[in-house]
């Protein structure tokens, strides 16, 4: 570039940086959309979940076999994404549950766990 020149070129756009090419539908646009929505739910539990369980840990509530507590800690987390979820609008399995497994108990809005619910849990069928 020449000193004497005052001209500051426009930058060009690099073909080869393998972004992903635009949306051409509002289909594409939405499922875009949703595949952020679940990045960032993601990060964000990746930030929130181990100071939670540091917190747990800090009051006392370390297990010794951490192990034997994992799918315990699995429910956690994934109540924590079904609230996420829910928030923007995306369905999660555990809503259902939430939505029935809770009962208002005064105007308050206290709610408890409903004497009224049955869950039956059976397991999956082998695809064979």
């Amino acid at each position: 570039m020449d000193p004497t020149d005052n001209v500051i070129p426009f930058p060009r756009k690099n073909q080869n940086l393998g972004t992903m090419p635009a949306p051409q539908s509002i289909d594409e646009v939405e499922e875009t959309v949703d595949i952020v929505r679940q990045v960032h739910i993601q990060q964000t539990l990746e930030q929130v979940i181990p100071m939670l369980f540091d917190n747990f840990a800090l009051a006392g509530f370390q297990p010794i076999n951490e192990m034997e507590f994992l799918k315990d800690g699995a429910l956690v987390v994934e109540a924590a994404r079904s609230f996420l979820n829910k928030i923007y609008g995306m369905q999660h399995p555990l809503q259902l549950i939430a939505e029935n497994l809770f009962e208002q108990v005064d105007s308050d809005g206290n709610l408890e766990v409903s004497d009224k619910v049955k869950i039956v849990i059976t397991p999956a069928q082998e695809k064979s």
